[in-house]
Formats: C-alpha cells, structure tokens, sequence
C-alpha cells in the first residue's frame, strides 16, 4: 500500500525497527501520522542527516544528537539519549494515531510537536 509501513514478523527480532521515509524534508508545516495497531511499546519522531541506525544494539530514533522521537507507550520524548516526560498520564493505546509535525520559526527556531488522536499534546522539543 503506497504510504503504509506493515510490520510483520521479520522485525520480531530487532529491538526497534527503524523505518526511514526516502524524500520526505523538512518543509514549513511538515507533518505525518502513524497508527499504532498494536499500541505498545514504539517511537515516532524525525531525523537528520547524519543520524545513523544500529537496531541491533538499540539504537534508533532519538538515541542521537541528530534525531528526535515521542515513545507514547512510555509518555517520553528522546533526544541525544536523554529523555523527559512530555505528559505524565499519556499513553497510547492499540489503534491509536500520532501524528508529528514540525515546524520552522523565522529559519531559527525548530519546533517539534505531537498530536495523539487528533488531541494536541504540546511542543516536545524547540531549538
């Protein structure tokens, strides 16, 4: 299906499962949704060049200085390694839709935010 990922069992025995999206910049107001079918543990988020997958040993979206990712089964959002809370009593749950955007501010400011069906969450990450 064009613009779908399916997971499957090939991935059961990667840790987490990168998907890269070929093509898609960063443009003003650039968002996506996933849905979660199974709603457990997973991160969304975005990515710059230079970052660099490893899912064998772990690392992926967020674990570097160069990506940026929201793990809803947690209420956690990464960056660098380091995470914080976004919300404390946020979860998702089995059939959920995140939806991420991002946005520029006068070519300074970048601002990463998310939505969980449909409801805005906050801004997780701006620098």
């Amino acid at each position: 299906c064009k613009g779908r990922i399916r997971l499957n069992l090939d991935h059961k025995s990667e840790n987490f499962p990168t998907f890269i999206i070929e093509n898609l910049a960063k443009v003003i107001g650039t968002n996506y949704c996933v849905k979660l079918p199974l709603g457990s543990l997973g991160q969304v988020g975005w990515a710059t060049i230079g970052f660099i997958v490893d899912t064998s040993n772990g690392i992926g979206i967020g674990d570097d200085g160069y990506s940026w990712c929201f793990d809803g089964s947690r209420g956690t959002s990464y960056n660098n390694g380091d995470f914080q809370f976004l919300l404390a009593n946020v979860r998702w749950k089995k059939n959920n839709v995140c939806g991420c955007g991002i946005i520029e501010i006068n070519g300074e400011i970048t601002r990463i935010k998310y939505w969980l069906n449909s409801k805005f969450l906050g801004t997780s990450f701006a620098h």
